[in-house]
């Protein structure tokens, strides 16, 4: 905005931002609240007072004094921990639309934190997440670095404010955003794991807590804190309900949440273990999601011991497939043909072999669990997916399954190219990044692909594709997923739910066909 628009311009209604938000008149903060005003007013339609009336109703000029002195109480045990003193300190709302850490810097520069107010908990009430230099600790050292501040959050409840600590970074007002009946706020990631980036963390309302919801790579695809791909509702980083969630714990028998993902767990006795879902995902690749959940409880449990609950959806919600417990638990899924549910290679953590990329493997053979089609037994053993050895409920597993009931040589659709989620026109003059080829060998596009072991028929025109992809030092795992048919020429991948609609070849400029395509040697 001008400065004649600031001294002249709109008047009475600058003065009403002015009282209604303690702006300092012509300050930074002041000018891009009368932008943001203006921009209701040409953008939404709306008059200037209803502009400036939702702008102040959407924006406190301070904390409420309950939420501060909840956040004081937080802040005074954080310094004292580190042996600091507390200083109080002065709040006012961030605004506008810079780049965070300009918005950030210019309230340190004032002696004062910062403040966005959202709707986390979706109760009505405001929450707020609060930016300070340092929490108000008295410190010899610097308050902040180059990563960011200190971020904290103050969520509503019935009985005050409730302070939860967040993280290390900058925030600004345009990070809170709405999903669903909540806010939620997006911060940029920026760091890479060992599987590739995470350019955005969610953080939001866990139910009984603030944490990371989901992580994202740069191509959108959700992530673990490693960068590696995860399904579509995976683990806590879901935007799952709440009362999902719960239904997932209840089902995996944990009640009576409290604070720091603490549960009831069996009796009373066992009062204060530590539980949460580690992953959602479709296990058995039925298309239908799947949930594992972890707890962890000397006193309940036993010395080191971990329990995990594994869980599936079914009409009638969500019920327990199986359980185990073991020091340190460490598993993994390995799909064998014609059995609907993975093998699970079960070992203690402190027995396994480190890799060089944070992976812990089985050092030796390992006991692990069948599906026999009505529940899990004992297998035998293996050693990261290769058997040893059978017990005899596993050969028997093996034998009962019926593998050609279901297999099919391909799923009812032509082969050749398809279109992911454009049409076949804009795929084709797009370089080639928006196709890719499918026959009964391959799923491949100009980034790679996946080599295509058999076909299931799952029912309701679902087909489960077995499969197969390297990473980058070569090395081969199972890569299965699940299409859902929607005719000759077209499907969804239930995974991503990316549409691939067929294309004729006639449309497939040559370079492609002979570089990935059908022409390329294979």
């Amino acid at each position: 905005m001008r400065h004649s628009q600031c001294s002249n311009g709109i008047g009475r209604y600058v003065a009403l931002i002015f009282a209604a938000t303690s702006l300092t008149a012509c300050s930074p903060e002041f000018t891009a609240a009368t932008n943001e005003v203006l921009g209701d007013v040409t953008k939404k339609g709306r008059t200037i007072p209803q502009a400036v009336a939702a702008f102040t109703a959407a924006t406190p000029a301070a904390l409420p004094p309950a939420a501060l002195t909840a956040w004081e109480a937080f802040a005074r045990g954080q310094c004292r921990e580190q042996g600091e003193s507390f200083v109080a300190q002065r709040f006012a709302p961030l605004s506008g639309r810079d780049a965070s850490v300009d918005h950030v810097e210019r309230h340190f520069a004032r002696r004062q934190g910062g403040f966005v107010s959202a709707d986390f908990n979706a109760d009505g009430k405001p929450d707020f997440v609060l930016t300070t230099p340092g929490r108000g600790c008295v410190s010899t050292g610097p308050a902040y670095g180059d990563r960011g501040s200190p971020v904290d959050f103050i969520i509503s409840t019935a009985s005050g404010y409730r302070v939860f600590d967040g993280f290390i970074g900058w925030i600004a007002p345009a990070m809170v955003t709405r999903r669903g009946d909540r806010d939620v706020l997006d911060l940029p990631g920026g760091f890479s794991g060992r599987c590739g980036p995470v350019t955005q963390v969610t953080w939001g309302w866990t139910g009984n807590g603030v944490d990371a919801l989901e992580r994202r790579n740069d191509s959108g695809h959700l992530v673990n804190k490693e960068g590696c791909v995860e399904a579509a509702a995976s683990g806590r980083s879901s935007m799952m309900p709440l009362d999902e969630r719960s239904s997932i714990m209840r089902a995996a028998g944990f009640t009576n949440p409290g604070p720091a993902n603490r549960w009831r767990y069996d009796d009373e006795y066992c009062d204060r273990v530590w539980a949460e879902i580690d992953e959602v995902a479709d296990l058995n690749a039925d298309g239908q999601l799947d949930a594992i959940v972890k707890s962890d409880d000397d006193q309940c449990l036993g010395m080191n011991q971990r329990l995990v609950v594994i869980l599936t959806k079914k009409k009638e919600g969500w019920t327990r497939v199986t359980d185990f417990r073991r020091r340190f638990a460490v598993f993994s899924f390995h799909p064998r043909p014609g059995i609907a549910w993975p093998d699970i290679e079960i070992f203690d953590g402190m027995d396994g072999v480190s890799k060089p990329d944070g992976r812990i493997e089985a050092g030796g053979c390992e006991p692990f669990l069948r599906w026999n089609g009505r529940e899990y037994v004992g297998g035998g053993t293996s050693q990261n997916g290769r058997i040893c050895e059978l017990t005899a409920d596993g050969r028997k597993a093996l034998a009962t399954v019926s593998p050609t009931s279901r297999t099919v040589d391909f799923p009812p659709i032509e082969k050749g190219y398809y279109a992911v989620g454009v049409s076949c026109s804009k795929a084709s003059r797009g370089g080639g990044d928006m196709l890719a080829y499918f026959d009964e060998q391959r799923l491949v596009a100009f980034d790679g692909g996946k080599r295509l072991l058999g076909f299931q028929r799952l029912g309701r025109n679902r087909y489960k594709v077995e499969a197969t992809s390297s990473d980058e030092s070569g090395r081969r795992s199972r890569a299965d997923f699940v299409i859902a048919v929607q005719g000759r020429e077209s499907f969804t991948e239930t995974q991503y739910g990316d549409r691939y609609t067929h294309c004729p070849t006639t449309q497939i400029p040559l370079s492609i066909r002979q570089e990935w395509g059908d022409l390329a040697p294979r």
